[in-house]
């Protein structure tokens, strides 16, 4: 798990997010790895959570 521009004011409630709701998606969804096959060329292999100006985190699918 990777966290990019995370700014430091906002870092505690991005935590407390991440933590409570997305760390258990983010395992189910590494889980379920395996059977997607190769993941490089998939268009399945990675997702972007977005911080929206209202707090929230959402996941921002393609």
């Amino acid at each position: 798990m990777v966290v990019l521009a995370d700014p430091s004011e906002l870092r505690y409630e991005i935590g407390q997010q991440l933590q409570q709701t997305w760390l258990e998606t983010a395992l189910g969804w590494a889980q379920q790895a395996p059977s997607r096959g190769n993941a490089r060329p998939a268009t399945d292999h990675r997702w972007d959570l977005i911080h929206k100006p209202d707090g929230r985190l959402i996941l921002e699918t393609e």
